[in-house]
């Protein structure tokens, strides 16, 4: 019986797919991604990473810097001038939009302008790995993962 593929390719194959595997297995994913960007420049494939890092026990947080003007458009949209009034209108609309949800929705919101100010953030959109290092620009996060695993690789390599 003759073999389908000579014996040194198969041993060839072998050891490529070994070591592609043992490759992978060293890229290492983030334990976190913050990335803070805004309506303007809308982040890609964020739901393929999240699923990646989810699988590996880490995190990924977006937060739009437009989302603070959104909410305080929806609250206080034809507010009477009057200030009395204005109050008033702004608490039905608040109990309407409930109390609880309201207050995730506004600390969600606040969450992009205090993570740029943590980190400096001078431009955006910005996506930050384990807190530490950033990636300006990119709205792909895909990309921006595989931007990054590529660079850790370099620095594994240094040491």
């Amino acid at each position: 019986m003759k073999a389908l593929f000579p014996l040194k390719t198969v041993l060839l194959i072998a050891i490529l797919f070994a070591n592609e595997h043992s490759l992978a297995r060293d890229i290492v994913l983030p334990h976190s991604i913050i990335v803070i960007t805004s309506d303007k420049r809308p982040i890609k494939n964020s739901d393929a990473v999240k699923h990646r890092l989810h699988q590996a026990g880490g995190t990924l947080a977006i937060y739009n810097l437009d989302a603070v003007q959104s909410f305080e458009n929806i609250f206080s949209k034809n507010l009477p001038a009057n200030e009395e009034a204005a109050r008033k209108l702004f608490e039905k609309r608040m109990q309407k939009y409930g109390p609880k949800q309201f207050e995730k929705a506004i600390v969600q919101a606040y969450k992009g302008l205090f993570s740029a100010l943590v980190y400096h953030v001078d431009r955006y959109p910005v996506i930050i790995f384990n807190k530490t290092e950033a990636i300006y620009g990119i709205t792909d996060l895909k990309a921006a993962l595989a931007m990054y695993q590529a660079w850790r690789l370099t620095q594994n390599e240094h040491r």
